[in-house]
């Protein structure tokens, strides 16, 4: 006898509704505490375990665990709903017409949303998301589309073994990089730290700040300790720091013109770069205590932090007088 239609599971709608807003919770905890020196190891895993468990939930719910993650993208609009709908979408049994749908909404809202379809992309299959990155790749596809792409690539090429060898990629990148949309090249640029390091090169010399850092971060990410304390690559270190520290002040100087949300979304991209700062700064550098005397004293306990420069720690001492930091410096 022939198989009949595959029958939709009876569902609890609030369960279901309830799935869809802890999975974004959970991501947001994953995504927030990925590098932060209070959460450990064993927590993150937690968030990761009951993350899996919510998503499991709205995947065994069918349409209707579909339907109640696209009710949350509307609801709520921001990263954590777009990461659920998009890991929805990308695994879905169905045609494409799913994360395609999801695409559309982000690019609608790309300041809010671009993060979680980003996140979406690392969180699937390594096979279903390179599908769809080199989709987004084609030089007719939306910009905001090819940035995502872009920005998952640079994570599954450290990631997933062979992932930068792929022809496809290499053959993109120098395409990609010549874009005229900014934010398509620095994503490139991340990339291309893990597919053609020697690219980087030319864009730390771009017209734009941040294209400039993230060509500074990618570089100093391949560049090992024992290659920067070569004679001949030592001053070229230099240099590639200093791009990066002036990125740094620049966005600094624009923080007093911003609020809320825009300056949040600046102060987690300075912390970003602040951390690749720390770390590739020789020791003693004399330009660090004003940088630490100018930088909102959270970012410059983070710095001292990665720095590990002990000179600083009587400047730690001193924050803990701050109840704002005072569990974080204590941690220092």
């Amino acid at each position: 006898m022939a198989a009949g239609p595959a029958m939709e599971p009876r569902v609890i709608p609030a369960l279901v509704a309830r799935h869809a807003g802890d999975a974004a919770f959970y991501w947001q905890q994953h995504d927030r505490a990925a590098y932060s020196p209070l959460v450990g190891l064993s927590q993150l895993q937690e968030f990761d375990r009951l993350l899996d468990a919510h998503l499991d939930g709205l995947h065994v719910a069918g349409d209707a665990g579909w339907n109640a993650a696209l009710a949350e993208l509307d609801r709520w609009g921001g990263a954590n709903e777009a990461f659920v709908a998009a890991t929805l979408g990308l695994a879905s049994a169905q045609e494409s017409s799913r994360i395609e749908h999801v695409a559309q909404l982000v690019q609608k809202n790309p300041e809010r949303m671009l993060r979680g379809l980003v996140g979406g992309l690392i969180w699937a299959p390594p096979d279903i998301a390179e599908h769809w990155c080199m989709q987004w790749m084609h030089p007719d596809a939306p910009a905001v589309l090819t940035e995502a792409a872009w920005r998952a690539t640079a994570v599954m090429s450290r990631r997933v073994t062979g992932h930068s060898q792929s022809p496809q990629l290499r053959a993109s990148l120098p395409l990609t990089l010549a874009s005229s949309r900014p934010a398509v090249r620095a994503a490139a640029c991340r990339a291309a730290a893990c597919l053609d390091v020697a690219a980087l090169q030319a864009m730390l010399r771009d017209s734009v700040r941040d294209v400039r850092a993230e060509a500074a971060i990618g570089w100093l990410r391949q560049s090992t300790l024992a290659e920067r304390q070569k004679k001949d690559t030592h001053q070229n270190h230099l240099q590639v720091v200093a791009v990066l520290w002036q990125a740094c002040q620049s966005l600094m100087d624009e923080l007093a013109g911003l609020s809320g949300w825009y300056r949040a979304q600046a102060l987690r991209r300075l912390a970003r770069w602040v951390y690749q700062l720390a770390v590739a700064v020789p020791m003693q550098h004399p330009a660090v205590a004003p940088l630490l005397e100018r930088l909102p004293m959270r970012l410059g306990l983070w710095f001292v932090l990665h720095h590990g420069d002990a000179h600083y720690l009587s400047w730690v001492v001193q924050c803990m007088d701050n109840p704002e930091v005072v569990r974080l410096a204590g941690w220092i």
